[in-house]
């Protein structure tokens, strides 16, 4: 979290990166700390009411982090693709023939480019 901090203040990374390096950060923070609770609470000897629904709590934001990164991915894909496409206007050279290569913004991410953008950088 401290590094996309860094990266965004010098300007290497977008605010939606920032967002979602933080969210998931925290999200799984939270979520393995409710997660330990939970699984503690459910010992014999310490048995409470409340562990399953922090179990569960902590099983969500798991889910959670991974469902907000995805979502900011698929944000990333439309916004490129719009960007190459040229818009709703589609005076681009949208379209066609579509694959995965490594994005810039991002060393965990995928683009989706044209054969015509991505001449050297295939996957």
């Amino acid at each position: 979290m401290h590094r996309a901090m860094v990266f965004h203040h010098v300007g290497t990374i977008s605010k939606l990166s920032l967002v979602t390096e933080v969210t998931v950060a925290i999200a799984y923070a939270v979520g393995a700390a409710l997660f330990v609770i939970g699984s503690v609470l459910f010992l014999p000897s310490l048995y409470s009411i409340w562990a399953a629904p922090i179990f569960l709590i902590g099983s969500v934001m798991f889910l959670l982090a991974t469902l907000s990164a995805t979502f900011a991915d698929f944000i990333r894909i439309i916004h490129r693709w719009n960007k190459s496409s040229g818009g709703a206007s589609g005076s681009g050279s949208g379209g066609g023939d579509w694959k995965a290569v490594p994005s810039s913004d991002d060393d965990h991410t995928t683009r989706l480019a044209s054969h015509e953008d991505s001449s050297s950088n295939t996957i």
